[in-house]
């Protein structure tokens, strides 16, 4: 995926007027437009990754989630699920963010939330500046939270809805496995709310 059109006009003018405040003998000026340019292009870059991830993270552990609460409707699974989504949804990001990090990074040592070790460097000159992937890992899941969590509602009430129809039901009396009847056929209309 190549950079946005609004991405390539700033980047083409910022170096033009970097360009021309060099010209004219303003080298403090144009080294700090340029230096200005490349971080910004820098955070675009990482804010398209983190997002990505998020809704990736969202979508699937949302989804299936959703699905099996709605398949085993009224288990201890469906209410253990829901009660988490619920909480999912009323943690605000500035909760949850400092708790994965005080679990994940500090207690655990899973993750590291910093990028001044060496690896972490040693990624960044390579990868064009953006940093190592595991830095963008507990951002993510903390954004995901809230969208995971309506995405699992979602496809939750969509599925009850369409569990009881009658093509679904026509499909089990024809003696399709039930794995078959979830995913090829409940989940079709099932997960029209989570795309409308």
């Amino acid at each position: 995926q190549g950079p946005s059109a609004l991405e390539v006009v700033f980047h083409e003018a910022s170096h033009a007027l970097a360009n021309a405040l060099e010209r004219e003998g303003n080298t403090a000026e144009a080294e700090a437009l340029f230096r200005k340019a490349l971080d910004t292009e820098r955070k675009e870059a990482q804010r398209g990754r983190l997002d990505g991830r998020a809704m990736a993270l969202a979508l699937g552990f949302g989804i299936p989630a959703g699905m099996i609460s709605a398949v085993k409707h009224n288990t201890v699974f469906d209410y253990g699920s829901m009660t988490v989504a619920m909480v999912g949804l009323t943690l605000p990001n500035f909760v949850v963010a400092p708790a994965l990090i005080l679990v994940f990074a500090v207690k655990l040592d899973w993750f590291h939330v910093t990028y001044s070790d060496f690896w972490a460097v040693q990624f960044e000159s390579i990868h064009f500046g953006l940093p190592h992937p595991e830095v963008l890992v507990l951002p993510a899941i903390s954004l995901s939270l809230p969208y995971m969590a309506r995405i699992a509602r979602l496809t939750r009430s969509g599925m009850l809805d369409v569990i009881h129809q009658d093509y679904i039901k026509t499909a089990r009396s024809k003696g399709l496995p039930e794995r078959t009847v979830i995913l090829r056929h409940a989940l079709r209309g099932g997960i029209l709310p989570v795309l409308s």
